[in-house]
């Protein structure tokens, strides 16, 4: 938990979605001091020890807790952390969360068939084993 400026940001987390257009990271996280707290800035680094990208261009307004990453790739890991802010100030990063973006198990094939051409190579491969 992070408290500095009257900001407690708590229970930051991030899951791997699968969308239509490919992987995404779904951020959540509590507003530990409602009231208090008037935006949320979500950041994202390559490594846990930055260097840290701010991923919202404009701070993300009370009461919004979620942030959607889809600028990710498969094969990739981030690390995140949220902000919070308000006239005074922005506070320190949160507890840092980790999205590791793996390609999903593929379902398996479907209709499986032996095709005629197939039973025609094995023919001829058993025949050139006679000669």
């Amino acid at each position: 938990m992070i408290f500095l400026l009257a900001f407690l940001l708590v229970s930051t987390s991030a899951t791997v979605l699968q969308t239509p257009n490919g992987p995404a990271v779904g951020l959540a996280w509590d507003d530990g001091d409602p009231g208090v707290s008037e935006w949320f800035n979500v950041y994202r680094a390559p490594a846990p020890g930055g260097p840290w990208t701010k991923l919202t261009f404009d701070p993300l307004p009370v009461p919004t807790l979620t942030y959607t990453d889809t600028n990710v790739t498969f094969g990739q890991t981030w690390y995140y952390a949220v902000t919070a802010g308000n006239g005074t100030g922005e506070s320190t990063y949160s507890a840092i969360v980790t999205a590791a973006i793996n390609k999903p198990i593929p379902k398996p094939p479907v209709n499986p068939r032996v095709s005629f051409i197939s039973i025609i190579a094995k023919f001829f491969a058993w025949l050139r084993g006679l000669g």
